[in-house]
């Protein structure tokens, strides 16, 4: 089909006349003059292909490597935090489980994360020196016992926390500071 022919079927209900037909094609020929050749484009022009592309900014090592869904990355991966930015294989905040449940009075470890002592009488736990500066631990009373936790606690030996409220069920979070080997009340 020529470019006439397209012109004569688009126009409705009238004749072209001579003029139309010539006004029309000088046009298009116009439109036509303003764009680039095929041959003179780049093969992404035509492509689309990201790998035809030239002149490709060079990418931090950080371009190659895997985004987990959810947790810590692997030394292959980095992972994407709050703040929008990439970061280390640790850069998501931990999640941290349950690690130990108590019935009865004795010792917590040191390398739990979160000790739930749940117990229906009362009971005594001790807690010795940590072993790692920094390392958080949170202790909650579920049970209806009062427990008493006894550590070296803000610098002072021997100390005791009491959780015996009726209705709350408490919780006291630590941090071990190895400059002053004690747990930190927090």
């Amino acid at each position: 089909m020529t470019i006439a022919n397209l012109i004569r079927r688009l126009v409705v209900n009238r004749p072209l006349t001579a003029a139309d037909h010539d006004g029309n094609l000088d046009a298009i020929e116009a439109a036509v003059d303003t764009k680039a050749a095929t041959a003179s484009l780049s093969t992404v022009a035509t492509s689309g292909l990201y790998g035809d592309l030239t002149g490709k900014p060079t990418l931090g090592t950080a371009a190659s490597r895997d985004v987990p869904a959810t947790g810590d990355a692997s030394a292959t991966q980095v992972v994407l935090g709050s703040d929008g930015r990439l970061g280390k294989g640790d850069a998501r905040p931990p999640f941290y489980a349950i690690t130990t449940t108590y019935t009865a009075s004795g010792a917590i470890s040191t390398s739990d994360r979160i000790a739930l002592i749940n117990s229906a009488s009362a009971v005594t736990m001790t807690l010795g020196s940590g072993t790692t500066n920094g390392n958080v631990m949170v202790i909650k009373r579920y049970g209806a016992g009062s427990v008493t936790i006894t550590a070296h606690l803000d610098g002072v030996s021997n100390s005791s926390i009491v959780a015996d409220s009726a209705t709350i069920k408490e919780s006291v979070t630590l941090a071990w500071s190895t400059s002053f080997s004690t747990w930190l009340v927090l």
